[in-house]
């Protein structure tokens, strides 16, 4: 969501730790309940918890708003790339600039795609320049964060091509020793994708080694995620860094897939592999650099961009458990309908057909985790109304669509008129793009 929030408390690994540690409030068992944005009057009537320096609800919601979940993400898996040609393996590889890393010292995550010939995704991945003794002097080491599926002989196979008589070395890191966690901190919430949070950053001890007279190292990171402001902060750290906050509940992924499909965002390799990355709008999310040189694939990409258009969009669905929900209302709010005991299990629907309410296919499921998930839709087939998919052995099952936030103002709708008169709807990538961007930059300056 792009917003300006209300300031906080200063952000610290003090008051974020103590966030975490307490529980969520719940309306229902087992079933997660937003407190943010409701007044003090309503929230009087929700169940409280056991909150040690509670002293009013109002101040109860702002811990909610400050830090929601955290999670070890137990999916993703760590690719140390070291050398002194890692800089330029990566940057021809990689849709990305690498060189902002040289431009901005405060950027340390870029979120980025390989692209197959056909200019298709092969994987996406976070490149992270931590702040080590690899990075001390003509040499340099990124870590790569990617999504264990990806992390095995296929990708190493990939790297191992493409650097063939250059000094790069790469190294799978044991999660035991380096972990990665995401935290959904409302006070990160801004235009610094990528960069470090210092609030937290700062805190953190850095050590001189004998051997790098000057450098202060450490292996832990405080990042905001480098895709899109709601989605929080991302902390790279040593697993035994993270032992002494073991009272923290690590174990919240299902969080952060619903977070990522309220925001209609795919991740990894089962919802992203051979599909065309400005359909996931790739080009919204910082992953895609149009002015850099070339990459293996950037042909189709680049001319898309600048000459095609997108008729099918990544947009997040609900399987309502009430038939009479609306999306039509002022405030639809998708965390508070989230059913944590939804029938059928995860991505069981991946791949089905979702047709409008006459039978016409307008898209297909690419994931779900419990009732929420994300489809790729085509933009001119799009009803206002229920949209259904059938299952295979189960009944036919209802869906609503709707857009998020973030990107609702630059997805074209038709109306009536437009599909009776069977107009196409597209979207010129290259104005949503500048659009995109130029609203960030007017929200920054309020």
């Amino acid at each position: 969501m792009i917003s300006r929030l209300p300031s906080l408390r200063p952000l610290s690994l003090r008051s974020l730790t103590g966030s975490l540690l307490r529980p969520f409030c719940t309306k229902k068992d087992n079933e997660v309940y937003d407190l943010e944005g409701f007044t003090e009057e309503e929230l009087k009537g929700k169940k409280q918890v056991d909150w040690k320096d509670e002293s009013t609800i109002k101040d109860a919601a702002e811990e909610f708003k400050m830090s929601t979940f955290t999670t070890l993400l137990k999916d993703r898996k760590i690719i140390s790339v070291s050398g002194q040609d890692a800089t330029e393996f990566l940057q021809n590889s990689v849709t990305a600039d690498i060189h902002r890393f040289q431009r901005d010292t405060d950027l340390r995550c870029i979120y980025t795609l390989i692209l197959n010939p056909k200019g298709r995704i092969f994987t996406d991945m976070f490149i992270v320049k931590p702040f080590i003794p690899g990075n001390y002097g003509n040499s340099s080491e990124y870590w790569i964060d990617v999504h264990k599926s990806q992390s095995n002989s296929k990708l190493m196979k990939y790297f191992r091509m493409y650097s063939l008589r250059k000094d790069v070395t790469f190294k799978e890191i044991d999660p035991d020793i380096l972990s990665v966690v995401a935290l959904n901190t409302r006070q990160t919430l801004g235009f610094n994708e990528g960069k470090v949070v210092h609030e937290l950053q700062d805190e953190i001890p850095r050590v001189e080694l004998p051997q790098y007279p000057g450098g202060l190292f450490t292996e832990t990171l405080f990042i905001q995620d480098p895709r899109q402001p709601s989605l929080g902060m991302r902390m790279y750290s040593p697993t035994k860094f993270l032992e002494q906050y073991s009272a923290i509940d690590l174990d919240q992924h299902k969080l952060y897939t619903h977070m990522r499909y309220i925001n209609g965002i795919a991740e990894g390799t089962e919802e992203l592999e051979n599909q065309l990355p400005l359909n996931y709008h790739m080009h919204l999310l910082n992953s895609i650099d149009f002015n850099k040189g070339c990459y293996l694939g950037h042909e189709l990409t680049q001319r898309t961009f600048q000459t095609g258009v997108l008729r099918k969009v990544v947009l997040p669905f609900i399987i309502p458990d009430d038939a009479t929900l609306s999306l039509k209302k002022d405030h639809f709010d998708p965390i508070s309908n989230i059913n944590l005991n939804f029938e059928l299990e995860d991505n069981k629907l991946r791949g089905e057909v979702i047709r409008n309410t006459v039978g016409r296919k307008v898209g297909k499921i690419v994931g779900h985790k419990n009732n929420i998930g994300i489809g790729l839709f085509s933009l001119s087939k799009l009803e206002d109304d229920l949209h259904t998919a059938q299952p295979k052995d189960s009944e036919e099952i209802d869906l609503m669509i709707w857009y998020p936030e973030w990107i609702k103002n630059f997805i074209p709708k038709s109306n009536n008129s437009e599909k009776s008169r069977g107009v196409q709807l597209s979207i010129n990538p290259k104005e949503q793009y500048k659009r995109y961007f130029e609203f960030k930059e007017e929200i920054q300056n309020i």
